[in-house]
């Protein structure tokens, strides 16, 4: 089910502190759930991913991009300790690593049996 699907990726934001009152926060939640539909097809956020959301949002893919910087880049400056995790210790939390990591861990939890949860 899309929807449920759909509001685990808000707990996960949530629970990253991104704000749910920022444009980037609902851009986020389709650019992961497109990148989390796209796995295996090598889509590219910038190439991929951002136009069709602008295009959604009646927007420009730069501004998709720009806002979901912003909404990852606000949370990572007020509450570093929830970035302080293996995939982005010792690296900078880009838009890319940042949604890569949530679309996998999407896919991990329905493979640890959490898909009854979800589905």
């Amino acid at each position: 089910n899309k929807s449920r699907l759909k509001n685990y990726i808000i707990s996960a934001l949530e629970s990253f502190k991104i704000s749910p009152k920022l444009i980037g926060f609902d851009y986020l939640i389709e650019a992961i759930w497109r990148y989390f539909n796209y796995k295996g097809t090598h889509k590219s956020l910038s190439a991929d991913i951002y136009p069709d959301i602008a295009k959604l949002f009646d927007t420009t893919p730069d501004n998709v991009e720009k806002s979901i910087r912003l909404a990852i880049k606000k949370a990572n400056d007020s509450h570093p300790e929830l970035f302080d995790i293996d995939v982005f210790k010792n690296c900078k939390v880009t838009s890319r690593t940042f949604v890569a990591y949530l679309s996998d861990d999407v896919v991990t939890n329905i493979n640890l049996g959490l898909k009854n949860r979800l589905f």
